[in-house]
């Protein structure tokens, strides 16, 4: 008896994101074309574990269409929601898109992984419980387009991401560019994360270039299948 109450107490094993999603996460057949369990790719393992580790503040995915960032990004809010629960904000190009990434993404990953599985009450809606913001035990998750200015009020999240940057609008309203918008709602966090990804448009003018660019500009090498030599994909 006393073992039994000791592990409901129990805090959760300490899991990278790679890891965690390997365990547990699940891809819902709305949004996939293989759903059932995850297995993280070779080169998603070093974007997704980088969420997790204390030594990075942001992570920046410059990349080509349907390599998965989308799903890793999923993979970090469930992370949070089951692992390690805060506030989080989530930023998409537009208000129609948040709602349909909260529908067609979120809803679906809370009601197929099971570890998920009742931490975010889906049965009814207030205000407390919407299609823009979902409460779960310890922490909020907040979508907000990025041509809203109002969305990003009042909000105060320890992780912030950014999907399909280059999509954004060039300001949210008379309030200016919006990943400082975004990244200002987390400055009083020691421990935040800020997540910026997007399929780069314009040289010179792209934002998600201009982040990559920031950072230490990590690439995936893959051996040349005639000499061998490791080379990244263009």
């Amino acid at each position: 008896m006393i073992r039994k109450a000791l592990a409901t107490v129990a805090p959760p094993p300490d899991l990278s994101l790679s890891e965690w999603a390997d365990a547990y996460a699940v891809l819902s057949p709305e949004s996939a074309a293989e759903p059932g369990r995850w297995r993280t790719l070779p080169y998603q393992k070093g974007l997704m574990d980088a969420f997790t580790d204390p030594k990075v503040e942001r992570v920046t995915f410059m990349k080509s269409a349907r390599v998965g960032y989308t799903k890793c990004l999923n993979w970090v809010i469930a992370y949070h929601m089951h692992q390690d629960p805060c506030s989080i904000l989530c930023v998409q190009p537009t208000i129609d898109d948040a709602q349909g990434y909260s529908k067609d993404e979120i809803a679906p990953m809370v009601r197929d992984v099971p570890v998920l599985q009742g931490l975010v009450s889906e049965g009814y809606r207030d205000s407390s419980n919407t299609i823009l913001k979902k409460l779960f035990p310890g922490g909020a998750l907040n979508l907000v387009g990025a041509n809203s200015a109002r969305g990003f009020r009042r909000l105060t999240c320890r992780v912030v991401l950014f999907d399909e940057v280059d999509g954004y609008p060039p300001t949210a309203g008379d309030e200016g560019d919006q990943i400082a918008l975004g990244i200002r709602r987390s400055d009083t966090f020691w421990n935040r994360k800020i997540g910026i990804g997007s399929t780069p448009t314009i040289s010179g003018l792209s934002r998600v270039e201009r982040s990559f660019f920031a950072s230490d500009m990590r690439r995936y090498y893959v051996p040349c299948p005639h000499c061998h030599e490791y080379q990244f994909l263009k």
